[in-house]
């Protein structure tokens, strides 16, 4: 998909907040590049109702757009649900029970979008980092923590334990979000990602967090090594794992460090392949 010169123009539109241009998702369908046109509609945050019109109207091989369709119904259902809570909870005027004295106090005070958020910061604040956090986990925006980043008051570890946390809770039902901002350790984080591939077979979720906050560590190809031998692929499962292993001993600054935590993290989920892992 990424030899169409359309990716260009999309990628122009986005760097620079232009209207988006469909072209390129059109070619993708026209060709029945499935993965890639699902990969470019989440990248361009399309709304559902267009990568159903998209579907219906280039796609040509009859059953991939038979599932694809099931597919962006399911998501435009799961918008209006949510489009129908943020409705009610604004009527309503009320803050939900259960958050506690700082979740009001923070609901009180945090703007309703993220630039007016930044707007307050402007001023060189020097926790601006942790409120953006705060912001993300209050409001489920995950990419305020990428923004987050760029302040020196938090760190690269933090930011992806956020994102991860937001991404993670919002494939479940809402529930009033916490408003106490994760100060994890490098082994909580490395008990987090674990727990994503264990038991939600998470990969692509984990896969872009460490290519956003930490894309150098040998994690990924562990990572990559653990979801090819789920999936059955040996011949790519050994590729991984001799790139994990043959990269493990170099010296790197990486957000989880490699000795002890992802060393620990391989061993552990290896151990888990071999003994517990369902067949």
């Amino acid at each position: 998909g990424y030899d169409l010169p359309w990716h260009l123009v999309a990628l122009f539109c986005r760097v620079h907040s232009l209207p988006r241009s469909l072209t390129l998702l059109h070619e993708l369908a026209r060709n029945n590049d499935w993965v890639m046109f699902l990969y470019e509609s989440d990248l361009q945050q399309c709304p559902a109702d267009t990568v159903l019109d998209i579907v219906g109207g280039y796609f040509t091989e009859a059953a991939l757009q038979k599932h694809l369709t099931i597919l962006a119904n399911n998501i435009a259902m799961q918008e209006q649900d949510d489009d129908s809570r943020k409705d009610s909870q604004n009527k309503g005027g009320q803050v939900p029970a259960g958050k506690g004295s700082q979740a009001i106090d923070d609901a009180i005070s945090a703007p309703k979008d993220a630039i007016g958020f930044l707007e307050r910061c402007r001023g060189g604040r020097a926790s601006s980092g942790l409120g953006l956090l705060r912001h993300a986990l209050l409001h489920r925006k995950a990419r305020l923590a990428v923004v987050a980043s760029a302040f020196n008051d938090v760190t690269l570890l933090q930011c992806m334990a956020v994102w991860l946390t937001v991404h993670a809770k919002s494939e479940e039902p809402e529930q009033p979000s916490s408003t106490v901002l994760p100060s994890p350790n490098p082994a909580e984080v490395a008990a987090q990602i674990a727990s994503l591939c264990r038991h939600r077979s998470a990969f692509s979720l984990v896969l872009r967090a460490l290519k956003i906050f930490d894309p150098e560590n040998p994690l990924v190809d562990f990572v990559c090594f653990y979801r090819a031998f789920v999936q059955c692929r040996f011949k790519s499962c050994s590729e991984h794992l001799r790139r994990f292993v043959g990269r493990r001993q170099e010296n790197g600054q990486y957000s989880l460090e490699v000795s002890p935590h992802v060393f620990r993290l391989s061993e552990d989920m290896v151990w888990y392949l071999l003994d517990g892992f369902p067949r």
